[in-house]
């Protein structure tokens, strides 16, 4: 399986980004002031189990909705949320905290790997049935 799920590439011919992606920016009239859509960067469901995933360049903050939604989703039964802080061009990774009902939770330092081996422990543990 490719590295990069999306398969595209910008460089010459056609751009999966430019093509594909909805250009939710034309719907910032409908909402008032800073309201608009939003990205996800990364959900998983397993056996009814969802792992979302917000990621962060390092030194960045959740904006004040994303802070409310991130809060809201980890109140939601059978749903982890987590920030993760790095470099995604490099795909480089420094830090991962654990989203809850009532704000930051758990932080750990780590890397890609590390991050890895969360997302694995995650799988095994809703495929067992382990809450």
């Amino acid at each position: 399986m490719s590295i990069d799920r999306m398969r595209f590439s910008c460089d010459g011919g056609r751009c999966y980004l430019n093509e594909k992606v909805p250009k939710l920016g034309v719907f910032d009239d409908c909402f008032p002031g800073k309201i608009g859509f939003g990205d996800v960067d990364g959900l998983v469901e397993r056996r009814g189990n969802f792992l979302f995933i917000e990621w962060k360049e390092p030194g960045a903050s959740l904006t004040t909705g994303q802070s409310i939604t991130l809060k809201r989703l980890a109140a939601i039964p059978n749903f982890t949320v987590l920030m993760v802080e790095g470099d995604n061009a490099k795909m480089s990774v420094s830090k991962v905290t654990k989203i809850t009902d009532s704000g930051v939770g758990s932080c750990w330092d780590t890397n890609l790997e590390g991050l890895k081996e969360i997302f694995k422990a995650w799988f095994q543990r809703v495929d067992a049935g382990v809450q």
